[in-house]
């Protein structure tokens, strides 16, 4: 039996390989700084940390195109990131798991949004998030799409994934122009939601909210499948 299953995995695996997804949305850096809790503070009543290491992660749409790549998928990233270093990162941790970052859109006044998390032994103590959230021009849209619609020309894409987490990318504007596009090509586009305003995933192959985003849109409390 266990012979069967390593052979399923390696089939699964090999049929991943031939699959080239385009993911489009808003790219995270997640960074970590890891330590001890030494002692209290005497400028507040906060713990010391005193720093091990740090780490970083790709998160966000990112984070979804290196589940993909974990799978031996094709995986092209598209999506808006900052003149900074932690954009170099982002370049950088894609290009080690073997992700496409082409589509990746460089804007002037924009810090590549990153969450950075303090722990010590293991607990997390704080989060600091560096984000700006505020819709993005037209031009600056026009730029993105641009980059994604050279990118669906150029390459073969069984597939594209959305991946919305309400940071300024998966706004109406840029969604009905690629969904529109992504249509006239025949390639499948599914929607990883966030928010409540569907209305703009509209002509897309799929949306896939999870439990509690599906209570929210459909204004029930609790779970059932019932009201739904």
């Amino acid at each position: 039996m266990f012979q069967d299953i390593l052979a399923v995995k390696s089939a699964l695996l090999h049929s991943f390989s031939q699959q080239r997804i385009l993911v489009v949305g808003d790219i995270l850096l997640d960074k970590y700084l890891w330590g001890k809790a030494t002692r209290i503070s005497p400028e507040a009543p906060v713990p010391v940390v005193c720093l091990e290491r740090e780490t970083v992660a790709l998160g966000g749409a990112a984070n979804v195109a290196n589940n993909l790549a974990s799978l031996h998928v094709q995986v092209e990233l598209a999506g808006f990131v900052g003149a900074d270093v932690d954009a170099d990162i982002v370049r950088t941790e894609c290009e080690l798991r073997r992700i496409g970052h082409s589509g990746l859109h460089t804007l002037a006044d924009y810090h590549t949004i990153t969450k950075t998390r303090v722990l010590a032994d293991d607990r997390q103590l704080l989060r600091i998030d560096n984000e700006k959230t505020e819709e993005r021009s037209q031009a600056e849209m026009d730029g993105l799409l641009a980059a994604i619609f050279e990118l669906l020309e150029r390459e073969s894409f069984g597939a594209v994934i959305l991946s919305d987490y309400a940071k300024g990318v998966c706004a109406p504007y840029l969604c009905e122009h690629l969904i529109t596009r992504c249509r006239r090509l025949g390639v499948p586009l599914y929607v990883d939601p966030k928010g409540t305003d569907y209305a703009k995933y509209a002509g897309a192959t799929a949306v896939k909210p999870n439990r509690l985003e599906i209570t929210e849109i459909a204004k029930v409390k609790g779970w059932s499948s019932d009201p739904i």
